[in-house]
C-alpha cells in the first residue's frame, strides 16, 4: 500500500466513523474520566503540600539578596509559583495520558475484535501473547522511556538551542513509547506473531506516518484526554488494511 493522503485520510475516516459509536463512545468516557478524577483528586490532596515542599526547596537555593521582601523578591517568587504550576500542569496532562494508555492495554482487544466483525470479516481471527505479556511490555517500555526523558533534560542545559533541542528528544522519546505500545497491543490482537513482525519491520514510512499522526492527537487540548481510542482505531484500521493486502496477494499466487 503506498501511503498516500488519499488511502491515509480514507482511514482516518473510517476510525471516525467507529468512534462516535455507541460500544466506542463507552470505552472513551470512563478511562477519560477515571484519570481526570484520580489525578485531579492527587492534586487536590497532596498538591498544597507538595507546592510548599518544593517552592521552599526552590527558594533555598535563591541567593539572600534576590530572596527580599521588595520587588525582586517578589518577580523570583512569582518566576517559582510560575514554573510549579506549570510543572503540575505538564504531571497532570503526562499522568491522565499514561492512565488512558494503560487502560488502552485492557480495551485494544474489544476495539480490534469490533473493527475486525464491522470492516474486515474475510480477515481471520488472530492474536498472540497475554494481557499479562502486553502489561509486562508496557511496564519495560515504560521505564526505559522515563529513563531517556529524563536523559533528555539534559538537552536544555545546552545554550541558545537548549529549549528546542530538549523539546524535540522528549517529543521523540514519548512518540516512541506510544508507537511501539499502540503497535504491539493492536498487532498482539489482529495477527499471529511471525506476520506482526513482518507489518512493524517493513514500510516504515508507513508505519511512521500514521504513528505520528495518531500520536499528534495527544497535543489537541482537552480533548487529548479522550481520543486514546480512536489512535487504537487509526491504527487498527492500517493494520487490517495491511492484512488485506497480504490476503489479496496469496490468493493471487495461488491462482497462477
Amino acid at each position: 500500500m503506498q501511503t498516500s493522503s488519499s488511502s491515509l485520510f480514507t482511514l482516518l475516516g473510517k476510525s471516525l466513523n467507529d468512534f462516535f459509536s455507541a460500544k466506542i463512545l463507552t470505552l472513551t468516557l470512563f478511562p477519560a474520566l477515571f484519570g481526570i478524577m484520580l489525578w485531579g483528586g492527587v492534586l487536590y490532596i497532596f498538591g498544597n503540600e507538595i507546592y510548599t515542599y518544593l517552592s521552599q526547596m526552590l527558594l533555598a537555593f535563591v541567593p539572600d539578596w534576590l530572596n527580599t521582601q521588595g520587588i525582586l523578591g517578589s518577580i523570583v517568587r512569582f518566576s517559582i509559583s510560575f514554573a510549579l504550576y506549570t510543572l503540575f500542569g505538564i504531571f497532570f496532562l503526562i499522568a491522565i495520558l499514561l492512565t488512558n494508555m494503560l487502560f488502552s492495554v485492557f480495551y485494544t482487544p474489544f476495539i480490534v475484535e469490533y473493527v475486525r466483525q464491522k470492516s474486515y470479516p474475510h480477515i481471520p481471527k488472530a492474536g498472540f501473547g497475554s494481557l499479562l505479556s502486553s502489561l509486562g511490555v508496557f511496564i519495560k517500555n515504560f521505564l526505559l522511556s522515563a529513563f531517556l526523558a529524563l536523559f533528555s533534560l539534559l538537552f536544555y542545559l545546552v545554550p541558545f538551542i537548549g529549549s528546542l533541542l530538549g523539546s524535540f528528544a522528549l517529543f521523540i522519546v514519548w512518540y516512541l513509547f506510544f508507537k511501539n505500545m499502540t503497535f504491539y497491543d493492536v498487532g498482539g490482537s489482529s495477527m499471529d506473531k511471525p506476520r506482526f513482525q513482518f507489518v512493524s519491520q517493513t514500510r516504515l514510512f508507513a508505519n511512521h506516518t500514521y504513528a505520528l499522526l495518531a500520536y499528534c492527537f495527544n497535543f489537541i487540548p482537552l480533548l487529548n484526554f479522550f481520543l486514546m481510542p480512536l489512535q487504537i482505531l487509526l491504527i487498527t484500521h492500517y493494520f487490517f488494511t495491511r492484512l488485506s493486502e497480504n490476503l489479496t496477494d496469496s490468493s493471487n499466487l495461488q491462482s497462477l
